[in-house]
């Protein structure tokens, strides 16, 4: 059996992980680093803050990026609005 049997090149592939989310949360730095280790970039576009600055702060900063894909981080059902947001304004 071949060793390369379901694995995926994400070289020059550029992935913004995004959202409110905990980078210390186990599933979050697993993903990262799995994205990583296909050999996507990752850029972390990340704001704890509070309010709804914190989307307005996210959304600069995922605009300024220009990634391939923006991946919604854990916990991100609050922050997948602003990722179909993010699509429509930058397609």
């Amino acid at each position: 059996m071949s060793d390369d049997v379901g694995t995926i090149s994400l070289n020059r592939f550029k992935v913004c992980y995004f959202g409110h989310y905990n980078s210390s949360y186990a599933r979050n730095r697993i993903l990262m680093k799995a994205l990583r280790l296909a050999g996507a970039a990752v850029t972390e576009i990340n704001d704890r803050s509070g309010g709804i600055v914190r989307y307005r702060r996210l959304i600069i900063r995922a605009v300024r990026s220009r990634c391939d894909l923006l991946f919604v981080g854990l916990p991100g059902h609050m922050n997948v609005p602003y990722q179909v947001l993010l699509e429509l304004v930058t397609s």
